[in-house]
């Protein structure tokens, strides 16, 4: 990721171009995996859930307001 994006500007430039998407995923899927893994302590599972994640903020990017 760039150390000059904020999380917010990552979002934003998510936005109107879907490859930024990538840095987002390069810097989140291993905390979601890890969190994942030591709740369900299944590593396939825990990598559907992981993948299925990323799909949903993927297709969701739009309408993220930053709250959760």
């Amino acid at each position: 990721m760039n150390p000059n994006h904020t999380e917010a500007q990552l979002i934003e430039q998510c936005r109107t171009n879907p490859a930024a998407f990538g840095q987002v995923f390069d810097r989140w899927y291993k905390p979601v995996f890890g969190y994942v893994m030591r709740r369900c302590g299944d590593y396939d599972l825990a990598r559907d859930i992981a993948a299925e994640t990323f799909l949903k903020a993927f297709l969701k990017i739009g309408s993220f307001n930053g709250r959760v």
